[in-house]
């Protein structure tokens, strides 16, 4: 990884599952390994990553730079320096009314310039759920992290993240086609009582109009890998669930998940937010500190991104923006 820049963004189909605490502790973590990491507020609207780094809501950061005239200012003017060695910290924006529905010629300026931070490893901590913005700044790179705790709800929510991700891909591919374009836009717009729609329905139907554009659709799932961190887990056995997210991908979707981590529950994390701390700067030995650190060797060993495929990821990402 040394001399690459790795961009990853992290998601989740649910506000509640600790994704704020797992990106802010992971740039720690890695920081601590020697890595000049940066972690991004991308959580616009609802900005809170400073808590988790127990820092104040007193800096000017992405909503700032998206209010500005867009020409001779750049992204990481914005940047700031945190308590801890080779970790650098751009807030959000939690203030501006309407900011988490920021219009294409913004999503395209944030798109230019995430890619020219500085650093190795850039974390992006989206909004959670599945609007237009998240799922956009998710496909930058084929590995994003998606994290999820085993409730019911998050497991429904993720696979739900999942299923408009593999939507938003088939649209984006196909908006190139008017009539395969306005099929889509008609299954879509299909009520409960009609047949379910599915990504191989959905795929079937393109390949009527398509072939060509069929298969490319299908490479272009294909090269997608989410890498799925389950939090707040009381035991090994939750993992079973596993079984019900593969059965339930191979049956309606095309993309194939990596499940790459596993926090315990941990009374400390509560603590660490309730005080406005880092979780490894109040708690660095309790279990749910030790399990992220243990995810930081993990992504330092096998997340591979060389810096000419990222330059591609974040062309081919504008343009998809600015055509959403």
């Amino acid at each position: 990884m040394k001399g690459d820049k790795i961009i990853i963004p992290v998601a989740s189909g649910k506000g509640g599952v600790g994704k704020s605490m797992l990106v802010s502790n992971l740039g720690i973590a890695l920081a601590a390994r020697g890595y000049r990491t940066t972690v991004v507020d991308l959580d616009l609207g609802g900005s809170n990553l400073h808590t988790c780094l127990g820092l104040p809501n007193r800096y000017p950061g992405v909503g700032d730079f998206l209010k500005g005239d867009g020409a001779s200012q750049r992204l990481s003017q914005y940047l700031l320096q945190t308590p801890w060695n080779n970790l650098s910290f751009l807030p959000g924006d939690g203030r501006t009314p309407f900011m988490a529905n920021i219009p294409a010629r913004q999503r395209k300026q944030l798109l230019d310039q995430l890619g020219q931070l500085p650093g190795e490893i850039i974390l992006l901590d989206l909004g959670a759920g599945s609007a237009l913005n998240t799922l956009g700044f998710f496909g930058m790179v084929h590995r994003g992290l998606l994290v999820t705790s085993f409730e019911t709800p998050a497991i429904m929510n993720l696979l739900s993240f999942l299923k408009n991700f593999s939507y938003w891909i088939i649209t984006v591919v196909a908006q190139h086609d008017d009539a395969v374009y306005q099929k889509l836009t008609q299954a879509f717009r299909a009520t409960m009582e009609m047949n379910p729609v599915t990504v191989n329905t959905l795929l079937r139907e393109v390949e009527q109009l398509n072939p060509q554009m069929a298969r490319t659709i299908k490479e272009r799932l294909q090269q997608y890998t989410p890498r799925i961190v389950f939090n707040m887990g009381d035991r090994v056995e939750d993992l079973q669930v596993t079984e019900q997210i593969t059965r339930a991908m191979q049956h309606g979707l095309s993309l194939s998940p990596e499940y790459f981590g596993f926090i315990r529950y941990d009374g400390a994390v509560r603590r660490s937010m309730v005080e406005e701390r880092a979780l490894t700067a109040c708690a660095p030995t309790s279990s749910a500190a030790l399990d992220v650190d243990r995810l930081a060797e993990r992504l330092s060993k096998f997340w591979q991104r060389s810096i000419p495929e990222s330059a591609a990821m974040l062309q081919r990402s504008t343009e998809t923006m600015l055509q959403s």
